[in-house]
């Protein structure tokens, strides 16, 4: 089970700043964008899951109506394919739960009359970031949808009192190996941050954040 952070630590995360409204703004836009949206249809009722990338490792629920008997939860195995009865295999790695839908349905006409398939997001596995270094709690998080930079550190407790506030540095997922050079790195800096000088940086499924 991913760690829950309660709000108010968010809220000490942010209070330190010399500027109380300015804290005060950070946190509540904090917590609107705090917690993702889990298991919702992906049928066309304005959801955005509906457009939800799959990842190795995540998990749906495939809903057939009137045929409950082909119902059930499947997991996205490490090669991106999914196995479904009647049928078979299909990618499922980069396509969207509206695609998976479009896809079964598709599989099923052979079988069913008219099929209405609907799929829901049981698990976002593949939506993870890693918060490492001088934070409260270490770890690996579930990726919001649209997670900064501060709200993953918050998810992992806040910045210790031993922090480089100003020289977070996000690791991109495709990063392989050893460290790009400096002036190739994405560097986040709290202090301008909070002067209104730089904005937020959004991450990305698979992206570290190290603070120095």
């Amino acid at each position: 089970m991913m760690p829950v952070q309660h709000p108010d630590m968010e809220w000490k995360m942010f209070a330190g700043t010399s500027n109380p409204s300015l804290a005060a703004l950070l946190f509540i836009a904090a917590i609107l964008c705090f917690y993702p949206a889990a298991g919702v249809r992906a049928a066309d009722n304005g959801n955005s899951n509906a457009e939800f990338t799959l990842g190795a490792g995540d998990s749906i629920n495939v809903f057939v109506w009137k045929d409950p008997s082909l119902s059930r939860t499947v997991a996205v195995r490490p090669d991106g394919k999914i196995n479904y009865p009647l049928v078979g295999e299909i990618q499922a790695k980069g396509r969207t739960l509206r695609d998976i839908e479009a896809a079964l349905s598709a599989g099923l006409k052979n079988y069913l009359k008219q099929p209405i398939v609907n799929v829901i997001l049981e698990d976002a596995a593949s939506h993870t970031v890693y918060v490492l270094g001088e934070v409260t709690k270490s770890g690996v998080y579930r990726l919001g949808s649209s997670m900064t930079v501060l709200q993953a550190i918050a998810l992992a407790g806040g910045f210790t009192p031993f922090a480089d506030r100003n020289k977070v540095t996000i690791i991109d997922a495709s990063t392989t190996g050893a460290l790009p050079p400096p002036d190739q790195r994405k560097i986040f800096n709290y202090g301008k941050f909070i002067d209104g000088k730089v904005g937020n940086i959004v991450l990305q499924p698979g992206d570290t954040v190290l603070v120095p």
